[in-house]
């Protein structure tokens, strides 16, 4: 029980670390164009 919420919560940070990456570089892109 335990071991898989604390899997769900390192999923959940990993997912949305990638996103606010994503949507950083797509900010950089639509500023450098």
């Amino acid at each position: 029980m335990t071991s898989s919420s604390l899997l769900y919560e390192i999923i959940f940070l990993i997912v949305m670390l990638f996103i606010g990456e994503g949507l950083f570089g797509l900010f950089v892109i639509l500023g450098g164009l």
